[in-house]
């Protein structure tokens, strides 16, 4: 096992620690801040560039990624001051619309990194195909559930009765489809490129069809409220991750780094690059359109009578990244 593993795994246990002992730590290096990491996924590329580039040091942050398998556990250690930021941007903010004291306070994303994929030996040819066939997503209620059941509304399918969505986990999803196990999945980068080398067949991309907030960072709002200066100081560092992705000169360097992380073929790692280029939100920002749109999509599962400007507001609060922006 890599050393980076072992690091994660060490810090997953060190996130599960009692507050108080957490207290005693955090006394000891008052810059040392934890982030709960999803799944190895690019949508956050900009924050991992920032990571690896240690764009934090400059702040006086010692930013360490510790790997969630479930957003909700991830919240959880949210709020109870366990870790003091989160990639659980889809998690959290529907989250928030249910009521929890989390908001997003940046975007990498305005359109989704999710693309619905299909096995030839399944008969599947097209999104028509797609009536009574097994789609796995990584978990009931997640982002990719949501992806799929959106892409298959737009199709005019019932994904509550003429599909099977099955939750497999994170990391069984593309597993789950190059094995036969399932007939079709919902997947992102890396992972779309390579069932495309493996022949798979590409059925829509969430991208195409929906204007939506993809990846982010979330945090509590006790967070905001007692100490916004130290997400500033998080907010620039990374900024400087998002000026970095954009800046022509270091896809070369940015493609390496891909194709070794994720143990891709070049030519496959420029294609990622290339697709999250695309959708990246040039400065952390995501469009009010995007957020309409996620907030009507939640609203099919999360009832509610509260209205969507009411729900923007308990889901994100961009006025430090707009404060970071403007120099202050």
């Amino acid at each position: 096992m890599r050393r980076s593993h072992l690091r994660l795994i060490f810090l997953a246990c060190f996130a599960l620690l009692p507050i108080s002992n957490l207290q005693q730590s955090f006394s000891a290096e008052a810059a040392k801040v934890i982030i709960g990491m999803d799944a190895p996924t690019l949508s956050d590329l900009p924050l991992s560039v920032a990571l690896k580039k240690d764009f934090f040091k400059p702040e006086g942050l010692n930013v360490l990624p510790v790997l969630f398998r479930s957003g909700p556990t991830a919240m959880q250690a949210l709020v109870s001051g366990s870790i003091q930021f989160s990639t659980g941007f889809g998690t959290g903010t529907r989250a928030a619309m249910a009521g929890a004291p989390v908001k997003g306070i940046i975007g990498f994303n305005n359109k989704p990194a999710f693309i619905l994929y299909g096995r030839r030996e399944s008969g599947i040819r097209s999104i028509a195909d797609i009536k009574g066939k097994k789609i796995a997503v990584t978990g009931v209620g997640s982002t990719t559930d949501y992806a799929a059941r959106a892409i298959l509304t737009h199709h005019h399918v019932d994904p509550d009765k003429e599909v099977s969505i099955l939750a497999v986990g994170s990391e069984s999803v593309f597993a789950a489809l190059q094995k036969g196990a399932v007939d079709a999945a919902i997947l992102w980068a890396p992972g779309f490129a390579i069932a495309e080398k493996l022949g798979m067949v590409r059925l829509q991309s969430l991208a195409d069809i929906l204007e939506l907030p993809g990846s982010g960072v979330v945090v509590s709002d006790q967070l905001i409220k007692e100490n916004p200066l130290l997400i500033k100081k998080f907010l620039r560092g990374t900024m400087r991750g998002f000026h970095y992705v954009h800046d022509p000169k270091n896809k070369d360097e940015i493609v390496s780094s891909i194709t070794k992380d994720f143990n891709l073929e070049r030519d496959v790692a420029d294609t990622n690059y290339k697709f999250m280029l695309s959708i990246l939100s040039a400065d952390g920002n995501i469009s009010q359109r995007s957020i309409e749109n996620g907030i009507e999509l939640t609203r099919q599962r999360v009832k509610t009578s509260v209205s969507t400007g009411e729900l923007a507001k308990k889901m994100y609060d961009f006025s430090l990244l707009e404060d970071v922006q403007r120099g202050r």
